[in-house]
């Protein structure tokens, strides 16, 4: 099984990032080349992403793999929109996106701005990931600068306002072994966030639960084993 470690990120890492963010462009710009997107990419530049790290107003993390590789980042700007969440192709598919999408929403909610609303503009590419952990199109497709995107947004209730027993599977309302929703974070390891759940599995799962209850790893192992497409979020 697949792990990784989610730090704040250093400079140092601008470079990496910067690079992570390029092997996955072309899911976000009109063209498969970036041709028209080129003031828009030196935004993600080493030299930006280093702005970005040490701006106060940003949280800038990363997830580390444990043979050195960077599997993903993201950044929280204000508190409230997430500027950044991109995973590598190759640790797409296995939670790391939602691991990522956790650890900002918590900082947040320690600083005492869980109750605004949070914000995205998503790749197209990324829309059904946001819309499984609580987003909703709050806006029309975007083409702009070479890129096109999506603005979304989530209201405090998607989750955090709703009461349901978050370690009950809700599907089947068994237990779903999610060590998270025990301990009531998300830094602690657990099996459901690198497993794979299907758009058709969490398609079941009622609206009110979604991105907040765990479907417990029997109804994720009855799921057929297929691929779909993958998840590129964006900035």
């Amino acid at each position: 099984m697949k792990t990784v470690s989610i730090r704040p990120a250093a400079v140092q890492d601008a470079a990496q990032i910067s690079a992570l963010i390029s092997s996955v462009a072309r899911y976000f710009t009109l063209h498969p080349q970036g041709l028209g997107a080129e003031s828009f990419l030196v935004s993600m530049s080493a030299d930006a992403i280093s702005t970005y790290i040490q701006d106060p107003s940003f949280d800038y993390l990363v997830a580390w793999a444990a043979d050195g590789s960077m599997a993903g980042a993201a950044a929280l700007r204000s508190d409230n929109h997430l500027f950044h969440l991109f995973v590598a192709p190759a640790w797409q598919r296995i939670g790391v996106a939602t691991r990522l999408w956790h650890e900002v929403q918590e900082r947040a909610r320690q600083r005492g701005r869980a109750e605004i609303p949070f914000t995205v503009n998503a790749s197209p590419y990324a829309v059904p990931f946001y819309q499984r952990v609580g987003f909703d199109v709050a806006g029309d497709r975007v083409e702009t600068r070479g890129i096109a995107f999506i603005p979304m947004s989530r209201q405090p209730a998607a989750a955090e306002a709703l009461s349901c027993d978050t370690r009950a599977c809700p599907l089947c309302g068994g237990p779903n072994g999610c060590e998270a929703a025990r301990c009531g974070h998300h830094d602690v390891p657990c099996w459901c966030s690198e497993a794979y759940f299907s758009p058709d599995l969490l398609a079941r799962v009622p609206e009110p639960l979604r991105g907040r209850a765990c479907i417990c790893a029997k109804c994720a192992a009855a799921q057929p084993q297929t691929v779909s497409t993958p998840v590129y979020p964006n900035r």
